[in-house]
This record gives structure tokens, sequence and C-alpha cells, in this order.
């Protein structure tokens, strides 16, 4: 018998090709947004269920947030966010 892997079809191929293009204009746009409505920090992370902490990484650009903690932040801040994207390596 031979051994064969499954493949999943889901992930990229290659993924050492990729790398996450982030919008350099999306710390910024969190950070103002929750200012806007008068929000603390404090108060965005519980309403998204993270630290404290980790909000005030996504404000500083120091760790970036998935596009479904992305989608999150719009629904409770009420505006549009950029997302990242997956971009070929040239």
């Amino acid at each position: 018998k031979e051994n064969k892997k499954k493949v999943n079809s889901n992930k990229i191929k290659d993924p050492e090709k990729y790398k996450i293009e982030v919008p350099s204009n999306l710390k910024t746009m969190i950070s103002e947004s929750r200012n806007i409505l008068k929000l603390k920090q404090s108060e965005l992370s519980q309403k998204m269920g993270i630290s404290v902490q980790v909000l005030q990484k996504w404000e500083n650009g120091k760790i970036i947030p998935s596009n479904l903690e992305i989608s999150n932040l719009e629904k409770i801040l009420k505006v549009k966010l950029p997302r990242s994207k997956k971009v070929p390596i040239d």
C-alpha cells in the first residue's frame, strides 16, 4: 500500500510565496472610530471579547486583527474598515 497524504484544497499552495498586506490606516481608523463613539478601550475590548492589551496592540499596529475580528469591529463601531489581503511575493 502506498501512503498518500490528503491535501486540503482550501489551503494556499506554496504559502511562502504569499504575504499579508495590511492597510496602513487600519490602526488609526480603529482608534478614531472608537473615540468618535466615546468608547474607552476597556469598553470596546469587552464588547469584542478580547483583552485591553490586544486592542492596544491593534491600535498601535503591533499586531493585526484577523478579517473576522475586523468584521466584528465594523459592527460595533458602525464603520467600514479596510481588510488585510494575501498578495503574491514577487
